[in-house]
């Protein structure tokens, strides 16, 4: 029965895709970990280190020992290695969701410290800025309604 479900959830997926997932996971996994490892030595001896940066440490590490997961199940023939490896990929945009509310709380405590003038000349200097948070909120809603469609059908 096991072997059904998983028959029909990669019934589209080519055979060479299917035989790399595990490469492309351990590659993942391992960049993501070792990202984590250069990150915290640059954080953790600095002063000066914000908090939102050990919140992006730990979602990046978690991703990695996601990815890492699914390279073991995928290597042992285990169908949740998908869905582990699915888990491991959503931390992305769960990334990009928290450095936009990062951002909307250092634009808030900027105001309300009175500078607004030097946070806002400094985001409208760098115009790319804010043309990557409108790709990321696109990006973001994008992905919500094909996981919609994809669990309506």
């Amino acid at each position: 029965m096991n072997n059904y479900h998983e028959e029909n959830s990669t019934s589209g997926t080519p055979k060479w895709l299917l035989i790399l997932r595990p490469f492309v996971s351990a590659l993942l996994g391992v960049s993501a970990l070792w990202y984590a490892w250069y990150r915290y030595t640059n954080m953790a001896y600095r002063p000066d280190s914000q908090w939102y940066g050990w919140i992006q440490l730990a979602l990046i590490a978690m991703m990695g020992i996601l990815c890492l997961s699914a390279v073991a199940l995928f290597v042992s023939g285990k169908s949740s290695g998908s869905s582990v490896f699915k888990a491991g990929l959503s931390i992305i945009p769960l990334l990009l969701f928290s450095n936009l509310v990062v951002l909307m709380f250092r634009a808030i405590q900027n105001i309300i410290q009175g500078n607004a003038t030097f946070f806002l000349d400094r985001l409208i200097a760098q115009p790319q800025r804010i043309v990557l948070i409108l790709i990321v909120l696109i990006a973001l809603g994008l992905l919500g309604s094909l996981n919609e469609r994809a669990n309506r059908e």
